[in-house]
C-alpha cells in the first residue's frame, strides 16, 4: 500500500506517517481540485480520502471529475452540503425527528425577537453561524454567568455573552446571518459512524474531554447506545454513503 499525504501547511505532523507527502492549496482555494487531480495522475492514486469538512465539500462537488481518474470517499454533494449548513440539517430533519427548537435571524433584531421566543432571559440560548468550524461565532447568550468568576477563574475564551454585551459588540455592524437555539447543557458526545447509503455498518462514540478555546483536546471512547441510535435516526434520513 502507498499512502500521498497532502496539507497546506509543508509542516504537518501528519507528512512523517505517509509514503510521500505533497503540500496543496488550501480548499477553499481555485486551484485546490485541479491539484488534487494532477496528484491523483502523478502518483497513480486509486482512492482519495477527504480529510476535514472543508476538503469533502469541494472534493464532493467536483466528485463527477474525480471519478474520472481514481476513486472518492466522499457522498453526493447535495447531502454534503445539507451537513456543511446546520440550518440545511435542521430544516431537512424538522418534522422527521426530535430536534432542538431554532430560528434563522439576520438582524440583532430577530435575535432578540427569537431569543424571547426560547424564553431568554429566564433561559439561556446559544446562537452560531449556519456554516462554521471550531466554535467560530458560537456564544451562550446568559444573564447568569458571573462575569468576575469567568475572567480570573476561567478559561481565556469567550463562551458567555449577555444581550447587553451583544448589542454593544455589533453597534454600527452588520450582523452575519445566524442560528438561535435552544441551549442544551450537558456532556458532549462525538458519534463517528461508517455508512453504506445511509447504513450503518459500525459505529464508535467518544466523550469529548479537556476542552480549549471552546475545543476537545482529548476523547475517550465509550459505550453508548442512545447516542448510536439517534445518530442512526438521522441518517435514515440523510443517507450518506
Amino acid at each position: 500500500m502507498f499512502i500521498l499525504g497532502t496539507n497546506a501547511h509543508e509542516q504537518a505532523v501528519g507528512s512523517q506517517m505517509c509514503d510521500a507527502f505533497e503540500e496543496t492549496p488550501w480548499a477553499h482555494e481555485n486551484n485546490y481540485v485541479g491539484t488534487i487531480i494532477e496528484l491523483v495522475k502523478k502518483y497513480e492514486i486509486d482512492i482519495v480520502f477527504p480529510q476535514t469538512s472543508w476538503e469533502m465539500f469541494e472534493l464532493s462537488k467536483a466528485g463527477d471529475e474525480i471519478r474520472k481518474h481514481c476513486r472518492l470517499l466522499a457522498s453526493d454533494h447535495e447531502l454534503v452540503n445539507v451537513c456543511e449548513n446546520k440550518y440545511l440539517m435542521y430544516e431537512h430533519l424538522k418534522g422527521k425527528m426530535d430536534i432542538p427548537e431554532y430560528y434563522l435571524v439576520h438582524s440583532i433584531d430577530e435575535l432578540e425577537e427569537a431569543a424571547a421566543k426560547l424564553g431568554y432571559p429566564e433561559n439561556d440560548v446559544v446562537f452560531k453561524p449556519p456554516v462554521g468550524k471550531g466554535n467560530r461565532g458560537v456564544r451562550v447568550m446568559t444573564e447568569k454567568a458571573d462575569r468576575f468568576d469567568l475572567l480570573f477563574n476561567g478559561r481565556p475564551f469567550a463562551k458567555y455573552i449577555s444581550i447587553d454585551e451583544l448589542r454593544k459588540t455589533v453597534e454600527g455592524k452588520e450582523l452575519p446571518e445566524l442560528m438561535v437555539m435552544e441551549y442544551l447543557d450537558g456532556r458532549e458526545y462525538k458519534v463517528n459512524p461508517v455508512l453504506v447509503k445511509g447504513k450503518m455498518l459500525i459505529c464508535s462514540v467518544k466523550d469529548r474531554l479537556n476542552f480549549a478555546s471552546g475545543l476537545a483536546m482529548g476523547f475517550e471512547v465509550i459505550s453508548h447506545d442512545e447516542s448510536v441510535e439517534y445518530g442512526k435516526e438521522v441518517m435514515k434520513h440523510i443517507p450518506m454513503d
